[in-house]
């Protein structure tokens, strides 16, 4: 039987404004990452593929209605809340908010 509970591999970030490479222990594989919103309001997180090694240029921002831009790789969550998504490995972070999540690499669900 496969233990599906969520296992930390690395340390925990916080993400604000400025993009953050949330990276594993050294040597650990990884599929997924726990975020956490860590505010009171509603915030959005963006990420960006762990694709070389200088910091991406990129923003949470919200999609407009009244045109064709599209919020590319980014979620809104409430205030308070926690998800584990399965995202490509060594990701970029960066949220709209300042100090507003909370993401830790690991395996699972």
């Amino acid at each position: 039987m496969i233990d599906g509970t969520f296992k930390p591999t690395g340390p925990t970030y916080l993400v604000g404004l400025n993009p953050v490479h949330a990276l594993p222990a050294l040597g650990e594989q990884i599929s997924s990452y726990r975020i956490m919103n860590i505010t009171a309001a509603m915030a959005r997180i963006s990420w960006y593929p762990g694709i070389g090694k200088n910091t991406p240029n990129f923003a949470a921002v919200a999609p407009a209605s009244n045109s064709t831009f599209q919020s590319v790789n980014t979620i809104s969550m409430n205030g308070g809340g926690v998800e584990t998504f399965r995202l490509p490995q060594n990701c970029w972070f960066v949220s709209d908010t300042n100090a507003a999540f909370e993401v830790t690499p690991g395996e699972g669900m």
